[in-house]
């Protein structure tokens, strides 16, 4: 899960106890002792500096797990260690558990992938997009949820955390399905989509004829897992489970109430179980788990052909692209993060080397990912005399091209990418385009933010100086104009092209901040994941909303219907209005609000 929530200051002198304390360790092969001495000093550095209360780490060789420990605290208030086997939420890298688990049913003939989602949830709905998008005659697969291909839309999430878990939410899930829109048609690019996973547990309950809770946690248990659980209620599971901080706050222990996108907790060495199982292709100690053909096609790339994907690689749950390790070979990974916890989980297959790492404290710097970057890529020198390539530097420098303003016009416009939170909009100016970024400002304004001048170089890619770090090209795909970055190796569509559209007097009379029905439940601190309030604007004539610190652009495509422009995991995502008691109400991603304070 991905819920942006602010940092909070550290109090240095409990922080500077967690650092002397001495790290839980087990090194189980004393010839991979080098990378653990090599990486210690890297943990405790990068826990410093972002503050991280605790962190577990686990390195797997073939079908042995070579290293894992823990550092620092599990519980700063009683100094209570990180160990090997201590348990953290693991977030999202569950949902490569859950299509596991998917796989498992396909191979004993209980369920078809390719066949449409609705045969295994009857009442499941979703109403055709409503924005610019070609016409798809095909129902949602569950090979679609698998790759996050769906189109259903991503983070549903208002309710979907609890003290305690609620099945029925899943219902409330499903209603809020049948009267909401796809963001995309199925097929039509990848999009993350936590809704779309939540509602593999449906589909493994009525598949297998059993319940998720009891289905799930045999299957935890057969690969040697248990206490590992998606549920907490088993009492060994809540007593080495690993406290949540935000800053120096404890945010308790919250269940994910929609599982089967998130919800695991695992130490260590259990990951340890799953990483080699992983390596072995589905068989661990000679228990198997998937079928070797099963995960093969687990792990073969899905979506080649989606020229809108740019780089992004996807198997059946497993993404199979990292531009940080693609040098050495093949590779499997997914990462997670609930409200606190961050995890990292990645595997080099022609290299039987697997790492799992997780930290306890809500993470902005990639920590997790950082340390299992860093662990693999000593693994690779030391145990395989593997180094990564050393970076190869252009022979030839590069020159800016001045170009005419007329020429400049093809690219120049307003591009929203909603996954930035920000609207890009391009001038020609001098030879290149001035690049301003609007974007909402600490205190909730907006920020006119100019980026520089964006200059076409001679190697054919737009930059604001030959050392940027960021290269851009524009690029029509589908019909869409779009402005794509480059950087490390990877792509990412910053912007979608788009033209301000006249405004209706009824989307006029709009503007202005909508409240949430359930703010003060939110306030009360009763309701996990929703949004207290957004606000609609225009901005150099054109509708936006501001919702929890992102500027999204509104297309309106009737009085009562609109929806966000860009190409990202809320671009798509319907705007509903509708009268209720003498109100208005709009309905948005789960959550309904009123206009002003009513």
């Amino acid at each position: 899960m991905f819920i942006k929530i602010g940092r909070l200051i550290a109090v240095l002198c409990i922080w500077g106890f967690a650092l002397s304390a001495l790290p839980a360790q087990n090194i189980l092969d004393p010839s991979w002792s080098g990378v653990a001495d090599e990486i210690r000093p890297k943990i405790q550095q990068r826990m410093s500096e972002s503050d991280i209360k605790g962190l577990m780490i686990v390195l797997v060789d073939e079908e042995k797990t070579v290293w894992s420990e823990g550092f620092g605290f599990s519980d700063i208030s009683t100094n209570k260690n990180v160990d090997a086997d201590t348990m953290f939420e693991i977030g999202s890298v569950s949902k490569t558990f859950s299509g596991l688990m998917v796989m498992q049913l396909y191979e004993q003939g209980k369920l078809d992938i390719d066949k449409p989602l609705v045969t295994y949830i009857p009442e499941f709905k979703l109403m055709p997009p409503v924005g610019n998008f070609p016409r798809v005659e095909r129902p949602i697969t569950v090979r679609d949820v698998l790759t996050h291909h769906s189109g259903i839309p991503g983070d549903l999430m208002n309710g979907a955390f609890g003290t305690k878990y609620d099945k029925s939410f899943l219902d409330t899930l499903l209603a809020w399905l049948a009267n909401d829109s796809a963001t995309y048609p199925p097929g039509y690019r990848w999009a993350y989509s936590n809704t779309a996973v939540a509602l593999l547990e449906r589909v493994i309950e009525n598949a297998s004829g059993r319940p998720f809770a009891e289905y799930s946690q045999d299957f935890l248990d057969s690969l040697g897992m248990a206490p590992a659980s998606y549920f907490r209620d088993n009492p060994d599971l809540l007593n080495r489970l690993s406290r949540a901080y935000i800053g120096d706050v404890d945010i308790g222990m919250l269940q994910l109430n929609v599982p089967s996108s998130g919800s695991i907790a695992a130490s260590a060495n259990q990951m340890g179980h799953y990483l080699r199982m992983l390596l072995n292709e589905g068989t661990l100690d000679g228990r198997v788990i998937v079928q070797p053909e099963t995960f093969g096609a687990m792990i073969q790339v899905q979506n080649a052909d989606n020229a809108l994907d740019l780089t992004r690689k996807m198997g059946l749950s497993f993404v199979l692209d990292d531009a940080e390790l693609e040098w050495a070979g093949p590779l499997l990974w997914h990462n997670g993060e609930t409200t606190a916890f961050t995890s990292h989980m990645e595997a080099l297959r022609n290299h039987d080397i697997a790492v799992f790492v997780s930290v306890n404290t809500k993470d902005e710097n990639n920590v997790a990912g950082d340390i299992a970057h860093a662990a693999l890529e000593s693994a690779l020198a030391i145990k395989r005399g593997l180094a990564r390539p050393a970076q190869r530097v252009s022979d030839v420098s590069l020159k800016s091209i001045s170009l005419p303003q007329a020429f400049l016009e093809n690219f120049s416009g307003s591009y929203a990418g909603d996954d930035l939170g920000q609207v890009q909009i391009l001038r020609p100016s001098n030879g290149g385009l001035s690049w301003d970024q609007l974007e909402i400002g600490s205190a909730g304004q907006i920020e006119r933010n100019n980026q520089g001048t964006l200059t076409l170089w001679s190697d054919g890619f737009f930059r604001t100086s030959a050392s940027a770090d960021m290269a851009f090209e524009f690029r029509e795909i589908g019909g869409r104009f779009l402005m794509i970055g480059h950087t490390g190796g990877t792509q990412k569509i910053f912007g979608d092209r788009f033209a301000a559209h006249p405004l209706s007097e009824a989307w006029r009379a709009r503007i202005g901040e909508w409240v949430s029905v359930d703010k003060p439940l939110i306030e009360a601190g009763q309701r996990f994941g929703a949004v207290p309030q957004v606000q609609l604007m225009i901005v150099d004539g054109v509708l936006v909303m501001e919702r929890s610190g992102q500027l999204l652009v509104v297309q309106p495509v009737s009085d009562e219907v609109g929806y966000i422009r860009g190409l990202g995991r809320i671009g798509g995502s319907a705007l509903r209005f509708q009268n209720r008691d003498g109100d208005q109400e709009l309905r948005f991603m789960m959550d309904v609000f009123r206009f002003g304070a009513k």
